[in-house]
C-alpha cells in the first residue's frame, strides 16, 4: 500500500481521477465550510477520514461513512484585515468584541488511530465506502437537495398554498 500527501493546489477536472484512484479520502480539512470534496469522495465510495467541525459533521456520519478526528486546536483570530475588494470603503483592521475563530486543527493521534483502523480492519474501508456512497446520495444528490430548498423556501415565505392557488387561477381565467 502507498500513501500520496498533496498539500497543494489541484484542478478540479483532475480530482475526480484522484478520489476514485484512493482506497480512502483523507482531508481534515481546517477552514472547510461545507464539506463538499467530501461529500464527492463519499459518492464515489469512498469512507472519509476528517475532523469533527465545520461541515463535516453534517455530512459524514462518524464510524458508518467514515471516521471524524477530534478537535485538537482551534485557530482564533482577535483583529483581521478588511480590505476595498471585501466592500469596505477603505483597507483597515477590524477588530472583534470576541476572538473570531479562523480555522481548526484535527488531533493527530486522532487522525492516526482512524486511517490505522481503515487500513488494518478487515472490509472496514469497504463496508465503510459503500455506506459511504449510499449516505451522499440518499442526501446530498442534486433533485434532493433542490426540493429541499424550494420547499423551506415555500415554508418559510408561506408560498406553498398562495402559489397553487394563484397558478390553479391562472389556468382557470380565459
Amino acid at each position: 500500500m502507498e500513501i500520496y500527501w498533496n498539500d497543494g493546489a489541484l484542478s478540479r477536472e483532475f480530482m475526480c481521477y484522484l478520489i476514485n484512484a484512493c482506497d480512502v479520502y483523507a482531508a481534515p480539512s481546517r477552514i472547510e465550510g461545507f464539506g463538499m470534496i467530501q461529500v464527492e469522495a463519499m459518492a464515489c465510495g469512498k469512507p472519509v477520514l476528517s475532523i469533527d467541525a465545520m461541515g463535516m459533521k453534517d455530512t459524514i456520519i462518524h464510524n458508518e461513512t467514515g471516521f471524524l478526528a477530534k478537535v485538537g486546536e482551534e485557530i482564533k483570530l482577535e483583529e483581521e484585515w478588511a480590505y476595498k475588494w471585501m466592500g469596505f470603503n477603505e483597507k483597515h483592521i477590524v477588530k472583534f468584541d470576541k476572538p473570531k475563530t479562523l480555522a481548526y486543527r484535527a488531533d493527530v493521534d486522532d487522525l492516526a488511530k482512524y486511517l490505522y483502523r481503515m487500513l488494518t480492519e478487515d472490509d472496514l474501508m469497504k463496508k465503510m465506502g459503500e455506506n459511504a456512497r449510499k449516505h451522499a446520495v440518499k442526501n446530498f444528490d442534486y433533485i434532493k437537495t433542490s426540493k429541499d430548498i424550494n420547499d423551506l423556501i415555500e415554508k418559510k415565505l408561506d408560498l406553498k398554498n398562495s402559489s397553487r392557488e394563484q397558478a390553479t387561477v391562472s389556468v382557470q381565467e380565459p
